[in-house]
């Protein structure tokens, strides 16, 4: 579905929808500042990726998913890609889930399904396929009509930028490249981008190396440390909800270590033993000490000391927890949590020098762990390590940006449209005197390249008029790629100003109007340069042959060449208006001012003339009186000419409008 970018549009909210944690920003479309606010659903901006169905409260999200009792289902950091074939239960628990919280922020009335672009993001290695068959259930199933799905990694730099910790402006003097680091809860995503551009390249590596399995290590390190071991196995089979709260413990857990690495963090969850009626009702009597001994519980303690031996641990090892999570582990790396981040950072490293990063931009929680900062300055000491103070809200404040920055682009794209429609009339306006100044050129390029020369060789023999034309004739062919480049170059500098000329009057107001550099979408260095390359977009004028031509040439059959100028194949003629009459040669050397017969003409054409009557002829005095008669005929010619004029028009618009719209798509980088 094709968003509408109107008037309509109010808000956009960046939804971060990752497998650990969900975050909302809104930003106002509206609104001339870029201020960014957090959407609390049920009291809380940030809070667990969980959802649960229960009997008479209906859907729980977040913490209350986990904690509230009587849940008939329960999922916990759910997110993963959509699989191509029937993902029906996948498709439910994201949509059941967007269509709560979406429901939740419009009961406040500003956001409403109109007015409202969400922007969700995906980790960056998802294929398009993917984007949209995510995209669909947010759509279709969740009933968001205006979604997008977007590259977090974009978000991650987007956030950056707009935070302050990119302090320079995005194509204007930073520079280089960046790597984005994102730690995330079911993966990690390293994506280089080129800053100027904000191209990026997405390494595909390290897709499975997400912080929650350092949850399921501290979750399989306090299990195995438990006495009740077996009974907490046996109770985690039976229930999801169980098994979550206490995974939910761990990860809490582990981020109190992150933010307070020495700090001693306790874990403890209390279980409720289940009991069949038969023996709830033989122990009902039985005394205190019988009643503590069927107590469940999992505890431990999170100090740093634990911490470092949990990640010093292989990953691999989490493979005797499949059955109790249900999760095929066993592609899992050899590698411990910290020797695996290091070992694909190197990959990185690895890379040729031009692609190296000077700029590392972290996200995501894990990214809070200490040693995450150590390993990327051990390995690249040269670049400029980022990383947000609010790493939580970085990926939701990202997509709002990129969300705000897409609809700010395609209304450019939409004005810079309206306002090109008025180029073909700019260019018909213009063409009256783009083909003057050819014909002008291409005058003065015949007279003093072609015949100049040839004439004045053939002063200094005895040879006929008749040798002088075949001269000039082949001197011309000779010449025809000189002659090329000459109304090549011409033409280009004619496009030049067209294109210069419409950018003033029309697109540097649109530029004021969205606060980027007016020559951003400037287009005529670029116009003059695809005519430098000789594009040839196979438009041919057709030469129109007229009766007035062979009058102008008389009884030479005039000169036709096929000049290629930039995309336009031209067919030109040479005037050859210093022998119109051949009769007025002769009677200038010879001194004869008899009118005579054509017969005489002819013959006399053929005659021989000595080098010493030749040498009365003052060539330029000569050419300076046919001149203007000649200009006068060529630039008649070009007028006369539908074919050529249509082509030339043609030629103009669709390299002037495709260049101005690729500029517009590069000018994209200084939206804001």
């Amino acid at each position: 579905m094709s968003i509408d970018y109107n008037n309509k549009l109010k808000y956009v909210v960046g939804f971060d929808l990752g497998h650990g944690e969900t975050a909302l920003i809104r930003i106002n479309l509206n609104s001339t500042n870029k201020i960014a606010s957090k959407i609390e659903v049920d009291n809380k901006s940030n809070f667990i990726t969980a959802i649960a169905y229960h009997p008479t409260k209906g859907i729980l999200i977040g913490e209350s998913a986990i904690k509230t009792d009587g849940v008939k289902e329960s999922h916990l950091a759910f997110k993963r890609r959509p699989r191509p074939d029937n993902d029906s239960e996948y498709q439910k628990i994201v949509s059941d889930y967007a269509e709560y919280i979406h429901t939740k922020i419009k009961v406040k009335g500003e956001i409403t399904d109109d007015n409202t672009l969400f922007i969700i993001g995906c980790p960056t290695d998802w294929s398009k396929d993917i984007m949209r068959a995510y995209e669909t259930i947010f759509r279709d199933h969740a009933k968001i009509p205006y979604i997008k799905v977007v590259a977090e990694s974009r978000a991650a730099l987007m956030n950056s930028i707009e935070s302050g910790n990119i302090d320079t402006k995005v194509g204007d003097h930073l520079q280089g490249q960046a790597l984005v680091i994102d730690l995330g809860s079911s993966t990690s995503d390293f994506t280089l981008v080129d800053l100027k551009n904000r191209k990026a390249e997405q390494f595909h590596f390290g897709n499975d190396l997400g912080s929650s399995l350092i949850d399921k290590l501290i979750f399989r390190y306090i299990l195995n440390k438990s006495k009740q071991k077996d009974k907490l196995v046996s109770s985690f089979k039976q229930s999801t909800l169980v098994r979550n709260r206490c995974e939910l413990a761990c990860r809490k857990a582990k981020e109190e270590t992150f933010d307070n690495p020495n700090s001693t963090s306790s874990i403890f969850e209390e279980i409720e033993v289940k009991k069949d009626k038969e023996d709830k009702k033989d122990k009902e009597d039985k005394e205190d000490k019988e009643d503590k001994e069927d107590e469940l519980d999992f505890r431990g303690k999170l100090t740093t000391e634990v911490m470092d031996r949990i990640l010093e641990q292989p990953i691999k090892d989490l493979r005797d927890m499949e059955k109790i999570f249900d999760k095929n582990f066993s592609t899992l790396p050899n590698n411990c949590w910290k020797e695996e981040l290091k070992a694909l950072l190197q990959k990185v490293k690895q890379l040729e020098s031009s692609k190296q990063p000077n700029m590392l931009l972290l996200t995501g929680g894990a990214s809070r762990m200490n040693f995450v900062k150590i390993v990327c300055k051990d390995l690249f000491p040269m670049a400029k390590l980022i990383q947000g103070l609010e790493p939580e809200y970085s990926i939701a404040n990202g997509l709002a940006y990129t969300g705000r920055i897409d609809v700010r682009s395609q209304s450019l794209i939409s004005d810079v449209k309206q306002k090109l429609k008025e180029l073909t009339p700019t260019i018909k306006k213009q063409l009256p005197t783009l083909l003057d100044t050819l014909a002008e050129n291409l005058t003065e390029f015949m007279i003093n390249s072609i015949i100049k020369p040839v004439f004045e060789q053939w002063k200094e023999t005895d040879e006929s008029i008749a040798i002088l034309k075949e001269g000039v004739k082949d001197e011309a062919k000779r010449k025809k790629d000189k002659m090329k480049d000459k109304l090549n170059h011409v033409l280009r500098n004619s496009l030049f100003s067209i294109a210069e000329k419409f950018h003033d009057d029309n697109l540097v107001k649109i530029a004021d109007e969205y606060d980027i550099p007016s020559k951003s979408l400037d287009a005529s260095n670029e116009v003059k340069k695809i005519f430098q390359q000789d594009i040839d977009l196979s438009i041919i004028s057709e030469f129109i042959d007229s009766e007035d031509l062979y009058a102008i040439i008389d009884e030479l059959e005039g000169i036709i060449e096929h000049i290629l100028v930039g995309v336009i194949i031209v067919i030109i003629f040479i005037p050859l208006m210093l022998f119109e009459s051949v009769k007025w040669i002769w009677n200038l050397v010879s001194g004869d001012s008899n009118e005579g017969s054509r017969e005489e003409e002819k013959k006399k054409e053929n005659e021989n003339i000595s080098s010493d009557k030749k040498q009365k002829i003052n060539f330029d005095e000569v050419i300076n009186k046919k001149r203007d008669e000649i200009v006068g005929k060529i630039k008649q010619k070009f007028a006369d000419n539908i074919k050529l004029r249509e082509n030339i028009l043609k030629a103009a618009h669709d390299v002037i409008y495709g260049t101005i719209m690729k500029k517009v798509d590069e000018a994209r980088v200084f939206i804001d």
